[in-house]
């Protein structure tokens, strides 16, 4: 069934599915909360379809950390021209740790190509997995990138 989002995919998609994106271009793209995948005993897989490429700009497990991000995902063999982003655990107040079932865990990236100046942010997860990837610019300006620079930041810091 085709998808007009990697969102959409994802919450059709049943745990241990497999997406397919077809080769092309593609802007941001948010994946949101699934209840029905929380505790699964397989990640949805997001993928290029056989043969295609897959390029888009970023790629969010939410984009804020008030609204919980997808759990139980993989998304495996694109080009990203942006950064990956892992904000969303459901909890508005900063300060405060993400309750239980909070979204934003249990993902796995594997063979991306992440190009954006930050790369990686994983500010509201747990039970992530980078493999068999490369991440941030493939070139740095000088001096030092301006003031980005690739990170991985796993907690909350007051």
């Amino acid at each position: 069934m085709p998808c007009r989002s990697f969102d959409r995919g994802y919450h059709v998609a049943l745990p241990g599915q497999v997406v397919e994106a077809a080769g092309g271009s593609y802007g941001t793209q948010t994946v949101l909360y699934d209840a029905s995948k929380e505790g699964a005993p397989a990640n949805v897989v997001i993928r290029p379809a056989p043969g295609a490429t897959v390029t888009l700009h970023d790629l969010n497990v939410s984009n804020t950390r008030g609204v919980k991000g997808a759990t139980h995902a993989t998304f495996m063999g694109m080009v990203l021209t942006g950064d990956i982003s892992v904000h969303g655990c459901g909890q508005p107040t900063d300060g405060q740790q993400c309750p239980a079932n909070s979204g934003g865990n249990y993902l796995q990236f594997d063979a991306m190509d992440v190009r954006g100046p930050y790369g990686f942010f994983c500010g509201s997860c747990d039970h992530v997995t980078v493999s068999n990837s490369r991440i941030g610019p493939l070139v740095y300006g000088q001096p030092c990138n301006g003031s980005a620079h690739p990170e991985v930041s796993t907690e909350y810091d007051s």
